[in-house]
């Protein structure tokens, strides 16, 4: 994969689900009353914490693993200088590849 797609994964898994973490978990329990901490909310908590994290997977499964598979097939028929030409993010192919699933934003 091209060192600008792992950094996306690596800054929204690291900064952005911890803090989401921090917030959830610490913030939330300092500022809210002891009550709202019911076994229900820690279940909700939970199955928020494993649906964010196979979103960021469905998101590099997605679009990051087929983009990275066509960058190395160009990196082998071409070389690696031209893989890593911004030229070829803008090809057809990778643009509708990266950029179809930001529909409607």
């Amino acid at each position: 994969m091209d060192g600008r797609a792992t950094r996306t994964v690596a800054m929204a898994g690291v900064y952005g689900m911890f803090s989401i973490a921090i917030i959830l978990l610490y913030v939330l329990s300092n500022v809210t009353m002891k009550e709202f901490w019911t076994a229900k909310m820690e279940k909700a908590i939970r199955w928020s914490a494993w649906l964010l994290n196979i979103g960021l997977a469905g998101m590099v499964f997605a679009t990051l693993m087929p983009v990275g598979q066509l960058q190395l097939a160009d990196a082998l028929k071409y070389g690696y200088w031209h893989a890593r030409q911004m030229s070829f993010y803008h090809e057809k192919l990778i643009s509708l590849i990266l950029w179809d699933g930001c529909h409607g934003t």
